[in-house]
């Protein structure tokens, strides 16, 4: 997503809180925002809001958790689970060094930590 979209999407959902016929609710679903500047943007109300929206690169491919079930690492989307049992032998078939797993592996663990917090929180 461009900047310029961004912002119109995020114009039109301003305007939708303040209840102005004009507005939108921002729908972001699918949206690549990395290195998008968000600082500032109210999200309330958003497929986003209440969301862990982390990203993560140590040297190879980004990593990317959305606060679900999910971590993508490059062109591998696996669950929490699947990559915690799996992250050092795909890391190996990458190519990635030992110290590039354990970063992985850390952000890996990073995220099933908040995924848990999130899911205790709402139980």
């Amino acid at each position: 997503m461009i900047d310029t979209e961004l912002k119109e999407h995020l114009r039109l959902h301003m305007l939708w809180l303040q209840g102005d016929s004009k507005g939108s609710r921002a729908n972001l679903y699918g949206a690549d925002l990395s290195g998008a500047n968000l600082s500032g943007a109210d999200l309330s109300k958003t497929l986003l809001e209440g969301k862990a929206l982390l990203s993560f690169q140590f040297e190879q491919h980004t990593a990317y958790f959305y606060g679900t079930d999910e971590i993508r690492i490059g062109c591998h989307v696996k669950s929490i689970g699947q990559w915690l049992e799996t992250y050092v032998e795909v890391g190996k078939a990458e190519r990635y060094t030992d110290k590039q797993i354990e970063m992985y592996g850390r952000f890996i663990k990073q995220c099933a930590s908040l995924y848990k917090e999130n899911a205790n929180e709402k139980a």
